[in-house]
């Protein structure tokens, strides 16, 4: 088991997360991929174990890359952890300074998550929540230990700003599995190296908010940029090369008519599977799909540069007689882009969406409408019929305002009951009549997750 908490780094670069994964601290780790050995225990369960961790490790030295301490170093912070003093020959002022400089450290990263072996039973993952908390409540304990040996009666110690460690923005549990040997035979995409490391990518199964509501800050509520597709398949050997399957989550996804495969680098991308968990059907019970699309988020910038590649592209492998298969990429500049347009908080979906809708425009013998809209049922009257409502349009022009009004018309009466069929995206089949299949999720995306723009604070 791994946790970790910030921007998406993970403990391990080498090898797939397992079990025997057991660094648990709520700090940043280390930014290179150079693997940390990891022992086998369980997780963190007190300040001791904590400092004691090669996580904390990590994370103590990039502290120090960026501030020169005055007195602070590993040895001085565990002495105080495990004997409850400071050395007499220390500088208390100092020391101070150093700690806080630390905690801020710290506590720049708001993002606290744990990414955990499912089970596949609720006592399981009940189980796991337990865990991540005991966990927390050690990071607690640990701080509280460092004020009480730090300060004394005439001149105690408090951490500044420890609201922001105790109230983040950011809390979740992500649970995940492997595909076994019949899923990784489903999967073909006409390129044996792409196969491999599709096949051996962590498989999500679920991601468990642990507060009310997670709030991510985006630059713009508008996407930049196009997503290309390639008539012919570019050359991508090296692009695979730089990709290491433990970096990544995949996410199984039910898209409309069709299932995607979305594929999550850890470091960059975590904030855009967490809202993609929450906007479109997340296909918990994956053994036996077979995927239509599959896209990797968060692939080096600089090998697609080095190789002339676009920063976001996809392609489609038809092989004779074979399923069609669309692949596509997104490069990690979308998540460092001066541009705030290229950091849409939705541009993962808008992708996902895009690929599902190519794919649902080639199925033959079916008629299939993309629709960029949002879909509802309403009831005017106690047993009456149900009318079904359609609102289309770009993004922010209020698709999901008339579903929130429609929410309150019931709320105060003014409607007898209201289904939301789907909030963003959907695809009408045409059979006997039309039928709409929901693309993007009914549930909205703020019921959990909210995205606050950095420039006014609204919510989008």
């Amino acid at each position: 088991m791994s946790i970790i908490t910030n921007d998406g780094i993970a403990p391990e670069y080498n090898k797939p997360i397992t079990s025997q994964d057991a660094l648990a601290t709520a700090a940043d780790t280390v930014p290179t991929r150079e693997p940390i050995d990891t022992p086998e225990e369980e997780l963190c369960q007190s300040p001791q174990e904590i400092v004691g961790s090669n996580q904390f490790k990590a994370i103590f030295s990039r502290w120090k890359k960026n501030y020169e301490p005055l007195v602070l170093n590993l040895p001085i912070l565990q002495d105080i952890i495990h004997n409850k003093n400071v050395p007499r020959w220390v500088d208390r002022t100092k020391l101070r300074q150093d700690l806080q400089s630390l905690f801020n450290h710290w506590t720049t990263f708001s993002i606290r998550y744990g990414i955990m072996k499912s089970q596949d039973t609720e006592q399981a993952t009940t189980k796991n929540i337990e865990k991540f908390r005991t966990l927390k409540q050690s990071l607690y304990q640990m701080f509280g230990a460092i004020e009480q040996a730090v300060g004394t009666k005439k001149n105690p110690f408090h951490f500044e700003n420890k609201s922001v460690f105790l109230d983040p923005t950011h809390e979740f549990v992500i649970e995940y599995s492997h595909f076994n040997d019949q899923d990784k035979e489903r999967i073909q995409t006409g390129d044996e190296k792409l196969d491999t490391i599709v096949r051996e990518v962590p498989v999500v199964t679920d991601v468990i908010p642990l507060i009310n509501q997670i709030i991510f800050t985006t630059d713009s509520n508008k996407r930049k940029g196009r997503f290309k597709y390639e008539e012919h398949k570019p050359e991508i050997k090296a692009l695979l090369d730089s990709i290491v399957p433990g970096d990544y989550l995949a996410l199984p996804l039910r898209t409309g008519v069709t299932n995607t495969l979305a594929i999550f680098n850890k470091r960059t991308f975590l904030e855009q599977l967490v809202t993609c968990s929450q906007q479109f059907m997340v296909a918990k019970n994956f053994h036996g799909l077979t995927f239509d699309n599959i896209l990797f988020l968060g692939v080096s910038h600089e090998t697609i540069t080095e190789n002339s590649l676009n920063d976001r592209f996809y392609y489609t492998h038809q092989p004779v007689g074979g399923k069609r298969v669309h692949v596509g990429f997104l490069s990690d500049k979308l998540t460092t882009d001066t541009d705030p347009g290229h950091r849409y908080h939705a541009y993962a979906k808008k992708c996902i969406s895009e690929m599902a809708n190519t794919e649902a425009l080639l199925r033959e013998g079916e008629t299939i409408l993309p629709v960029h809209g949002a879909c509802v049922q309403i009831q005017l009257e106690k047993g009456g019929e149900w009318i079904g409502l359609a609102f289309a349009g770009e993004s922010s022009t209020g698709k999901g305002e008339m579903i929130e009004q429609l929410t309150r018309m019931k709320k105060a009466g003014s409607i007898v009951d209201l289904r939301i069929v789907a909030g963003d995206m959907f695809h009408m089949r045409k059979k006997k009549r039309w039928m709409v299949r929901h693309s993007c999720r009914a549930r909205r995306l703020w019921q959990h997750v909210k995205c606050r723009l950095k420039n006014d604070g609204r919510v989008c």
